[in-house]
């Protein structure tokens, strides 16, 4: 099994075409190699043409990002959402989803805030 990161590593800086059609037809993924290209200002335009181009078959678009990207070491980035206990805190309190917590975070003083804390607080072991 080929990774995404496999892919993105041959496109950007190894300039290597050691992948099977096999590999193509199973492992390839035209969304995670984009988007993972999209993450550096010098290859975000050619993750944009192929993604206005989604009839490609996945060889060809791995053909294309490896002749129209300059050889250039990058790192894969993969940015993971911000996690704040008092959104999560509000949600499990009032149990409603995270976009309808933030609006209720808005509302709720520090005080309030505070008082749901301590109610939450059920003890137990706390992680350092």
């Amino acid at each position: 099994m080929v990774t995404t990161t496999a892919f993105f590593k041959a496109i950007s800086h190894l300039k290597n075409n050691t992948f099977t059609d096999a590999e193509f037809e199973k492992d390839y993924v035209p969304y995670f190699v984009n988007k993972s290209l999209s993450y550096h200002a010098d290859t975000i335009l050619a993750a944009n043409e192929i993604n206005i181009r989604p009839n490609i078959d996945n060889k060809n678009q791995y053909r294309f990002l490896k002749h129209v990207i300059s050889k250039r070491k990058r790192n894969v980035v993969w940015t993971n959402p911000v996690k704040d206990k008092t959104l999560e805190l509000v949600s499990d309190y009032y149990n409603v989803s995270l976009e309808k917590a933030e609006i209720y975070v808005k509302i709720l003083s520090e005080k309030q805030i505070n008082i749901i804390n301590k109610e939450m607080n059920v003890g137990g072991a706390q992680k350092k």
